[in-house]
């Protein structure tokens, strides 16, 4: 089903390109998946590293090559003419990641995106499905999700986690501490999990039992929808109605998405706090709010703070940029206040138990789910490549020096990608964490960076506020 992605992406003449082979990577987890199926994590577990470090790499090398091409046209726009910084440009629209100077992945007569005497200002997509055939590819896709987990799925401990904490909450209770005897280490997650499950609680009230769990289900399929409304907003901004119903049929043809749908665990609130981070990437404040809240959820995204930090429009006033970072941790305060005061339920006592309960187990959780927790000779490289994930965590706060859509969502990506990597436990429904950000980098045909180092403070702003992606540059 996932191979319906590449119908609305490509022609026949360009199924040999780059994003072919990154959508086949995604798909090759289920090679990973069969042997997980029969039993044998012996080999499951270490045919799951080839995709993540593949997809690692790509991002990574997307992100350099997009840093020296701007270098690049930077110093030929100012040697040809230093005066004159709207001098125009031509510019190729290049698929992520190929090589400089490469003609474009467009075959002849295919969509581009809108061009002017400055270059493309939008990204392109090569498709050749009309509209009404990707809307009815989509309804169908949803169709078919949320039908089967209304009618053949169960509930995996991770989703019965949220019923209870969540019932727990509405009894006047923390989470942390509380959880009975036979679901005793649930209470792992952070505050905004336990939150997310409240309305379906009061609706569908737990009985006590391990049972259908409605709750669990009304909540795995909220996180699913939100995600995908994101993708669809996210895509329809950045070109058009055929650009968000792509990005949307590539997260609901997925086979991981589906499986975490299916799970009713709660891994699609991960992806969908990221996607909608992305959807407000031109404001501090969301941005701020959609991290802070993934975060509340689990601490994953926690690696991300630091690069979101940055604006990801290198033409954007740098003089803002105080004013930007502070309005950003602002964002970050209000996500603390809307979910923090679950933590006081019990009193101070629920601070300490949320740590011990949360970092402090996971911290020193075993499991033969990743090569960390089958070999403990690894120690040595679990702890380096570790430290090269914080490291890179940090350097992306200061590096590349101006910072585009593309690369900011690639390294995104490439962060949430590393630190599943030294994961002790690792599991398939971590997949959709990163691939929002997935799709956003690889699915677009994206303009290589112009010189265009001046425009009006007005043309910025509504830029900006319109999430011209391609444009604010």
């Amino acid at each position: 089903m996932f191979l319906l992605v590449l119908l609305p992406i490509t022609r026949p003449r360009s199924l040999l390109s780059w994003r072919t082979l990154d959508l086949l990577v995604l798909l090759s987890f289920t090679v990973s998946w069969a042997w997980f199926n029969q039993g044998d994590i012996s080999t499951s577990v270490p045919l799951q590293y080839p995709p993540l470090i593949y997809l690692l790499a790509r991002m990574a090398w997307i992100t350099v090559r997009r840093a020296r091409l701007r270098r690049l046209v930077d110093g030929d726009a100012g040697e040809a003419n230093p005066g004159d910084s709207h001098r125009s440009v031509t510019v190729t629209l290049s698929a992520p990641g190929s090589a400089p100077g490469a003609p474009s992945a467009a075959p002849s007569g295919a969509p581009s995106a809108p061009s002017s005497p400055r270059g493309p200002r939008t990204p392109g997509l090569p498709g050749w499905m009309p509209t009404w055939l990707l809307v009815t590819v989509l309804v169908v896709l949803i169709a078919l999700r949320w039908g089967l987990n209304g009618l053949n799925s169960n509930v995996i401990d991770v989703g019965y986690a949220g019923v209870i904490g969540s019932d727990l909450i509405l009894d006047g209770q923390t989470p942390y501490g509380n959880f009975p005897e036979g679901c005793g280490q649930c209470d792992t997650y952070g505050p905004l999990t336990y939150i997310a499950y409240m309305p379906f609680e009061a609706a569908m009230p737990y009985t006590g039992k391990w049972d259908d769990l409605p709750a669990a289900h009304g909540a795995a399929t909220l996180f699913d929808g939100l995600t995908l409304l994101a993708l669809l907003v996210l895509g329809w901004r950045l070109a058009g109605r055929k650009m968000g119903l792509t990005f949307a049929i590539a997260w609901a043809a997925f086979p991981f998405t589906a499986f975490t749908l299916s799970s009713n665990s709660n891994d699609a609130l991960i992806s969908a706090c990221l996607a909608w981070g992305l959807v407000l990437a031109a404001r501090p404040l969301g941005r701020g709010v959609m991290i802070g809240l993934g975060v509340a959820a689990k601490i994953v995204p926690a690696i991300l703070v630091p690069l979101w930090a940055r604006h990801p429009f290198p033409r954007a006033d740098r003089a803002a940029g105080p004013r930007r970072l502070a309005v950003y941790i602002g964002g970050l305060a209000i996500a603390a206040l809307l979910t923090g005061w679950v933590l006081f339920l019990d009193g101070t006592e629920g601070i300490q138990r949320f740590w011990s309960r949360t970092v402090g187990y996971q911290a020193e959780r075993e499991s033969p789910f990743s090569i960390w927790g089958q070999f403990e000779w690894l120690r040595p490289v679990h702890i380096a490549v570790g430290a090269l994930v914080v490291l890179a965590a940090l350097l992306v706060m200061r590096w590349p020096r101006r910072l585009d859509i593309v690369q900011w969502a690639a390294i995104s990506a490439a962060l949430i990608i590393g630190f599943e990597l030294v994961l002790t436990h690792w599991f398939y429904l971590y997949i959709p964490w990163f691939l929002p950000m997935i799709i956003l980098v690889v699915v677009p045909l994206w303009p290589d960076p112009d010189p265009e180092s001046a425009i009006s403070p007005g043309r910025l702003l509504r830029r900006l506020r319109g999430m011209r992606y391609g444009g604010a540059k």
